[in-house]
């Protein structure tokens, strides 16, 4: 029998104001009740709950994200905890309840990294899956809205990764980042339906932009001839729930797939804004000094959207299909190929299609030394190597 925890917090919900709760955790449900009857020999449940996922949130001291179950209605939960040992025993005693089902995501999982001063929290990774294939839930390989596939966690990385088996990605691979001194760092790039991550190998995420907050992809090659886009990110931004635009800078990275995001990237964006995503050639170095901002703002904040859930996305596409919607959207994909199709004539094939599967190396490891030559060491793609990313 498990002993139930009990604690009092702020708990945030779908209206985004933070209000005193007291919470119940027996086994895996959650029992909300009235603060002051924490302590009650007789607690009055307002609402139950069964935890599905829970993980520390990026930049936020002492707040556990939860995924909750109400009948058939999922409901996000952000739970800030008054310290850091109530923080500490509710993310082991989750972590714990749902260790038999696998369902915890564990500390530092892509949907959230570890609370600001909190240090490394919760229970391990959890092992990796049986095998490398994506759980599917009813879905077809390919997303009937843009037919991009959906794509699976390689087998070396789901330990790490494993919540994303349950989400909607289109594109994951490891990266090798520019940041604003120059160096490469070695990451993971995900392309989601609607946002683009950066995260660690060790699935802490760094970096979360919106697809249609992306203005424009640059291309550039550096002395080793390596091909590296720019995602040139508005500089303001504005976040759901708040007043205020919120800051964000430009990400350069490479990868050995780098022709496939590009084309998938853009069909996200042109299913997400109707408008094609600009996609140019990098004139020199002077421009990626001066135009390229690869330095955070003093006052930027991870700013995170979490991936789309399949189970959700089916549900979503079940009713979407029985619409007019369905038909509307098979005649813009024949636009989307149109297109498409339009920029290529004769501005393509100078790069060599991407490899099959990852080439020997392509693991993330440490961060390599600066490049010498900072920014003069990256200038346009000599032979028009731009010119196979288009389409």
């Amino acid at each position: 029998m498990t002993t139930p925890i009990k604690g009092v917090f702020e708990r945030r919900g779908k209206w985004r104001k933070w209000k005193q709760v007291g919470l119940i955790l027996s086994g895996n449900s959650l029992t909300e009740i009235r603060p002051e009857d924490i302590h009650a020999s007789q607690a009055h449940p307002v609402d139950m709950r069964v935890v599905r996922r829970v993980e520390a949130a990026a930049g936020l001291e002492f707040v556990i994200h939860v995924t909750a179950r109400s009948n058939s209605a999922m409901e996000k939960w952000h739970m800030k905890a008054a310290n850091q040992g109530d923080f500490d025993s509710w993310i082991a005693g989750i972590n714990k309840a749902l260790a038999p089902a696998g369902a915890a995501a564990g500390a530092g999982a892509i949907g959230g990294a570890v609370a600001a001063g909190a240090g490394a929290i919760g229970a391990p990774p959890p092992p990796p899956m049986d095998d490398g294939s994506p759980q599917s839930f009813g879905l077809p390989p390919c997303d009937p809205r843009s037919d991009l596939p959906f794509v699976s966690v390689p087998p070396a990385w789901l330990q790490a990764f494993k919540f994303l088996q349950t989400t909607v990605i289109h594109w994951f691979c490891p990266i090798k980042i520019l940041n604003s001194t120059y160096e490469n760092e070695e990451m993971i790039g995900v392309l989601g339906d609607r946002c683009v991550y950066i995260c660690s190998p060790t699935a802490d995420v760094k970096r979360c932009v919106r697809v249609p907050d992306i203005k424009k992809v640059l291309v550039a090659q550096d002395s080793k001839k390596e091909l590296y886009v720019i995602l040139q990110v508005a500089p303001w931004i504005t976040v759901e729930g708040k007043t205020e635009q919120l800051p964000e800078h430009d990400i350069m990275f490479h990868s050995w797939d780098i022709k496939r995001f590009v084309r998938f990237l853009r069909t996200v964006y042109i299913h997400q804004t109707h408008g094609m995503l600009p996609l140019e050639q990098l004139s020199g170095p002077e421009q990626l000094e001066n135009e390229v901002r690869l330095a955070a703002a003093p006052n930027w904040t991870l700013n995170y959207w979490q991936p789309m859930m399949k189970e959700h996305l089916k549900k979503i596409l079940d009713m979407w299909e029985k619409s007019t919607k369905y038909e509307e959207n098979q005649a813009f994909k024949q636009k989307v190929a149109e297109m498409f199709a339009a920029q290529q004539g004769g501005v393509e094939n100078e790069l060599p299609p991407p490899p099959p599967d990852a080439p020997q190396g392509a693991q993330a490891g440490g961060v390599a030394a600066p490049l010498a030559g900072g920014a003069a060491a990256y200038g346009a793609v000599a032979g028009g190597g731009i010119q196979e990313l288009v389409g």
